[in-house]
């Protein structure tokens, strides 16, 4: 496998990147965790993702979400061997307690999500 370095980074990351739209429907969880870990014996340790994926079943409106939780099930064994690049942006769901939408997020937002 091929690396290159984010620039400015210092983080290699494979040549090859693997995409999780289709993380959900189609692709079940046990198969997307399996193809996860096949693709970090072949070397690749750069996947994408995103807020709003969930498969095709997608819908304006719907949560999102699922492949993110997909991916994060297939690397917490091995979190430090992977790089994992998400997106966001997208509005989701409204949440059914409040009827209406949630705001875009803002950095402080993101900040926290992944502090936990």
């Amino acid at each position: 496998m091929q690396f290159t370095t984010l620039p400015g980074t210092g983080i290699s990351v494979s040549r090859l990147c693997l995409g999780t739209m289709t993380f959900g429907s189609p692709v079940a969880e046990p198969d997307a965790i399996r193809l996860v870990h096949d693709a970090a014996e072949l070397g690749v340790n750069f996947i994408d993702t995103a807020n709003m994926y969930e498969g095709y079943n997608r819908f304006a409106g719907s949560a999102g979400g699922v492949a993110e939780e997909i991916v994060g099930k297939a690397v917490a064994a091995r979190r430090a061997d992977f790089v994992v690049a998400t997106k966001l942006g997208m509005r989701s769901a409204i949440p059914p307690s409040t009827k209406t939408p949630r705001p875009r997020p803002s950095a402080s937002s993101c900040a926290a999500a992944c502090a936990g």
